[in-house]
């Protein structure tokens, strides 16, 4: 029974350990970025190591989480994504694509370790609207655009294709985030 006591201590201090804020390595004290928009970007739950990873900038792009194709998000971690910008894309008769659109475009996505572990590139997730739909993206292994499973050593960088659906008027968003429970970015 004292164990059950101590373990639930434990736990409570570990708990209350999990709320204190960890702000973006870019965002300073007064900065425009609210306290409360840092913790939630990194996600209710996250441990602090996991918030420590939010999206970081270099000084000449700016503190946004929201950046042009072809712009570079650079994460605590030191893992950097690049996604150009997109081009037209038939896809293949034998591409799986969704069907509620037209329309298709293709983008490359430079992913770059900085970390000092390996990255899987499955850890790396993306998704992506088109006006007021979501774009559940094009997998179309006969020209080349599939999503990537391969380890990542540190330094190295891995570049692959990515396709969507878009609207009549080529509006895409693609969110990105390192590993669950770290901030997004997004382009568009």
């Amino acid at each position: 029974m004292r164990n059950l006591k101590i373990c639930s201590v434990a736990a409570a201090l570990a708990l209350a350990g999990c709320s204190s804020e960890v702000r973006n390595s870019n965002d300073a004290p007064g900065s425009n970025t609210p306290a409360s928009s840092a913790s939630s970007a990194a996600g209710e739950g996250a441990t602090p190591q996991t918030r420590s990873s939010a999206t970081s900038t270099s000084s000449d792009e700016g503190n946004s989480k929201t950046k042009p194709f072809g712009s570079t998000f650079t994460w605590d971690d030191g893992v950097a994504i690049t996604i150009s910008k997109p081009q037209p894309f038939q896809p293949s008769p034998y591409a799986a694509s969704d069907t509620k659109f037209k329309k298709f475009v293709i983008v490359d996505v430079t992913l770059k370790n900085g970390s000092k572990e390996p990255y899987n590139a499955m850890t790396l997730t993306t998704t992506a609207t088109s006006g007021d739909k979501q774009s559940d993206g094009v997998f179309d292994t006969e020209k080349g655009v599939d999503l990537p499973t391969a380890d990542i050593l540190p330094g190295k960088t891995l570049t692959w294709k990515q396709a969507y659906g878009v609207d009549a008027t080529g509006d895409l968003v693609i969110a990105v985030e390192n590993g669950f429970g770290n901030a997004k970015g997004y382009y568009k």
